[in-house]
This record gives structure tokens, C-alpha cells and sequence, in this order.
């Protein structure tokens, strides 16, 4: 609240970004607007829930994009998981059953690892190359998806969640 005001008041233009979730945790996104909304009451709708674009992290594992597997929407400790790819569609409802369905989705992370990665198995470059068409396709079509930024395109030889673990689409330094 405080950062979202003092922000729209420097600059009622700029446009906050709600941090990308791990995944599309459905349930922390719908106990966060219940928690502004008990807190702040009236002033969470009038200052939109403190944020204009929902950040989203819709990893799938190692499947396909395409795949909508119900095994993997599931309760957790705030409510629906949604381990889908297109389980992001799921958050815009969240929004728009607070009346905010006109606010965008920002795809922040998308991608897949080709040594695995905390229970990702790994898939190879060819199959994570078909696998990122798809997905630009997917959001191609949903209008309310304004960007999709895939994780990650050069590793970085000091951070060992990208260099060791297979995220990179390029390998070797970020040329300089």
C-alpha cells in the first residue's frame, strides 16, 4: 500500500508490477486480495489492490505448454495450485472476481532446465526449443498477456541457479 500510493503519486502514470509467483498459485493471489481487503477495506479497490499488472511465473515442469493435467492442479497451504502452464488463466479469474479483470498478465518467467532442477526432470534443447513455440503461440492468442519473458538466455558464471542447473539458452558469459 504504502509503496503502490507514494509510487501513483511521483507518478500517476507508472504501472506496478505484483511480483511473479512461483508457479500460478492461485490461492496465495486470492488470500492476498482478501488480506488487503480486510486490512485496507475501501482503499484496496479504490487503489486497485496496490498493484496494475499480475506478475506470473507459470512453470509446467517438463511438460508441454499445451498439456492441462488435472493431476497437477492441486490444494496447498493457500488454496489451488495450478502446475499448468495455462493455470496463469486461472489468476485472471482471480482478478476478475474482484473486479479487476482488466488488468494485464506479464509472463516475468518461463522456461526449462536440460540437467533438472529441484524435481524438473530435464528435457533436451530440442524439445525445450518446440516447447518455447508453443507457448509464444499459447499467449499470442490470450489478449490480456502483455509480455512473456523466458528464463533465462545466458547463464551468469556467479549466480549457480542458472549456470549449474541447465536454464540457460546460451551458454557461456554475457557478451560484454
Amino acid at each position: 500500500e504504502a509503496s503502490y500510493t507514494k509510487i501513483k503519486a511521483e507518478d500517476p502514470s507508472a504501472r506496478v508490477l505484483f511480483a511473479g509467483m512461483s508457479r500460478n498459485d492461485v490461492g496465495f493471489l486470492e488470500s492476498v486480495y482478501s488480506a488487503l481487503d480486510a486490512q485496507f477495506g475501501a482503499t484496496a479497490q479504490k487503489d486497485h489492490h496496490f498493484f496494475d499488472i499480475l506478475g506470473a511465473h507459470p512453470y509446467s515442469g517438463s511438460r508441454s505448454p499445451q498439456v492441462v493435467s488435472p493431476a497437477d492442479r492441486y490444494e496447498d497451504d493457500f488454496g489451488i495450485m495450478n502446475e499448468n502452464f495455462l493455470g496463469f488463466e486461472e489468476l485472471h479469474a482471480v482478478m476478475a472476481s474482484h473486479g479487476e479483470g482488466y488488468k494485464p498478465v506479464y509472463i516475468t518467467e518461463y522456461g526449462f532446465t536440460t540437467v533438472g532442477f529441484y524435481g524438473f526432470p530435464p528435457i533436451s534443447d530440442a524439445t525445450r526449443a518446440a516447447y518455447l513455440k508453443q507457448a509464444f503461440l499459447l499467449v499470442d492468442k490470450i489478449p490480456y498477456v502483455v509480455a512473456f519473458s523466458w528464463f533465462c538466455f545466458y547463464g551468469d558464471a556467479s549466480d549457480s541457479l542458472v549456470s549449474g542447473s541447465g536454464w540457460a539458452m546460451l551458454q557461456g558469459a554475457y557478451p560484454s
